[in-house]
């Protein structure tokens, strides 16, 4: 790792930090010829990627900041991009820890990335944040967001389904032969219904949840500051929670118990009295209650067994 400079308040034109920024612009233009110059024929994009992502060196959170600094004071784009290859195996860490059997590993790690290369442009050094707590919250943002596309799209037609799993290939495949990916040749590609192929379009461009909880504001919350990762957390539990709601409330066999579960157990604020749902399935409230702590208990073994 690099020292780099214990306190930085502006950038300036001294050699020292000229000097700090050609020793790290070189040993990353280094670790990329030494990459490409012994990179192996791997069929397999997960391991290829991870190779890749090995080759690099993982700087200091000051070079980090120093970095992040200077792209947003100059424009330099060789800083940007040293910042998102110095952060790949931070994206991958993320990604990985949500994945589950049936998610495309390497689509779930580009998602990251995409959060990672979103934070790099959007990260503003003078709200007094560090780099790195700000692309956690943007990484964890992009996957969260995946997730929760999936996890609403599961229940759904076997053309939606093939849509949302495969439409980033398509979009590649189209991109490299210079076309822009319509509905129609979406449809085309995949052998689904053009109708099918705009719901999908609509679904997943949907922005991201706006930081603020309304329109799509993208500036970071002042909350966060004080303790960066403390609310990283909080998040990642709530969104985990969320997650967890919808695979397990698909996993209840009886109708009855599975409305318990969401409109009682899961429901907050906003829960139906035990008097109301025993008069909704023409039940008691004793029974309604047992099945209420019965739900209650299966979900919690459910969401430690499951979330860690």
């Amino acid at each position: 790792m690099f020292d780099g400079i214990s306190s930085l308040k502006g950038i300036t034109s001294s050699n020292e930090e000229e000097f700090r920024l050609t020793g790290i612009k070189e040993v990353f233009r280094s670790a990329e010829r030494k990459a490409f110059s012994f990179s192996p024929v791997l069929e397999n994009p997960f391991v290829l990627h991870r190779y890749l992502m090995d080759s690099y060196p993982i700087l200091s959170l000051g070079d980090q900041d120093f970095l992040a600094r200077v792209y947003v004071k100059f424009g330099d784009e060789e800083a940007a991009k040293i910042l998102i290859l110095t952060n790949l195996r931070l994206a991958a860490k993320l990604s990985l820890k949500y994945w589950r059997q049936g998610i495309d590993k390497l689509e779930l790690i580009q998602e990251g990335n995409v959060g990672l290369i979103r934070a790099v442009r959007s990260f503003d050094p003078n709200k007094g944040l560090q780099f790195i707590a700000y692309a956690k919250f943007w990484i964890l943002q992009r996957i969260f967001s995946f997730l929760k596309k999936l996890s609403l799209i599961s229940g759904k037609t076997r053309a939606a389904r093939k849509l949302f799993f495969h439409r980033k290939r398509i979009e590649r495949k189209l991109l490299l032969e210079g076309k822009e990916m319509t509905p129609e040749l979406l449809a085309q590609e995949l052998g689904v219904s053009e109708s099918d192929a705009v719901a999908s379009m609509t679904f997943m461009d949907q922005p991201l949840m706006s930081l603020h909880g309304e329109g799509n504001q993208e500036e970071f919350p002042i909350s966060f500051f004080p303790d960066q990762e403390k609310e990283v957390i909080e998040k990642d539990l709530l969104q985990k929670f969320h997650i967890a709601i919808t695979e397990f409330s698909s996993l209840i066999e009886g109708e009855r118990e599975r409305q318990i579960f969401l409109l009682r157990t899961v429901a907050g604020e906003n829960a139906l009295t035990l008097d109301k749902l025993g008069k909704i399935f023409k039940i008691t409230k004793e029974r309604v209650r047992q099945l209420d702590n019965k739900m209650k208990g299966k979900f919690s073994s459910y969401f430690l067994e499951n979330f860690n």
